[in-house]
C-alpha cells in the first residue's frame, strides 16, 4: 500500500492491479490486467470499468491501445522503426504525427518540419514548441511554431546564453 491510499497488487514483478486502498476489499479498481501475451506484455486490461486492448508489432513494440466497446474513448496507434524510434502516432482528435531522426537517432522533428538542432558535439542548440493545425498553412505544412528556444555553448561546453524567441 502506498502513502497516497493506493494498493498495488504484484505478481512476478509486474503490477497486476491498482486499487483504491480502503478497509477490506471495497476499494475502487483503477486498473486490472486481464490478459498478457507470450512475452508477458499486457494485451487486455480493465480501466475505469472499460476493457482496453493493447496491440504489439512483430518486434514487441506497442502498436495500438484502444477500447473494445467504446471507440470514442481511446483509439491510439503507433509505429516504430527497427531501432525503437517512434515513427508515427495517431490518437482520437489528433491527426497522425510522423517523426524523423538524425543518424544518431535523436528526434529532429515532426511531419517533416525540424524542431531540434544539435551541435557537432551533440549539445541541443535549438528547440521549437509547436502545434498541429487542422489545415496546412501557406508554407505547405500543418506544423505551426509557438515558441523557439536556443542556447549557445562556449569552448568548454558550458552554456553562454539562453533565450526564447
Amino acid at each position: 500500500m502506498e502513502a497516497r491510499g493506493v494498493a498495488i497488487e504484484y505478481a512476478f514483478g509486474q503490477a497486476l492491479a491498482k486499487t483504491e486502498a480502503r478497509d477490506g476489499r471495497e476499494g475502487q479498481t483503477y486498473y486490472r490486467i486481464v490478459n498478457t501475451n507470450e512475452r508477458g506484455q499486457v494485451t487486455e486490461y480493465l480501466k475505469g470499468g472499460v476493457t482496453m486492448q493493447v496491440g504489439y508489432d512483430t518486434q514487441g513494440m506497442l502498436s495500438a491501445i484502444y477500447t473494445k466497446s467504446h471507440g470514442y474513448i481511446q483509439a491510439d496507434s503507433y509505429r516504430f522503426d527497427s531501432l525503437g524510434n517512434l515513427i508515427s502516432r495517431a490518437q482520437i482528435g489528433m491527426r497522425e504525427r510522423t517523426y524523423h531522426y538524425d543518424s544518431l537517432n535523436r528526434v529532429l522533428g515532426v511531419n517533416n518540419v525540424d524542431l531540434f538542432t544539435h551541435s557537432s558535439t551533440g549539445n541541443l542548440e535549438e528547440k521549437a514548441d509547436y502545434r498541429i493545425l487542422e489545415a496546412g498553412a501557406c508554407n505547405g505544412t500543418n506544423v505551426e511554431f509557438t515558441n523557439k528556444w536556443s542556447q549557445v555553448y562556449g569552448e568548454d561546453n558550458n552554456i553562454q546564453n539562453h533565450y526564447c524567441q
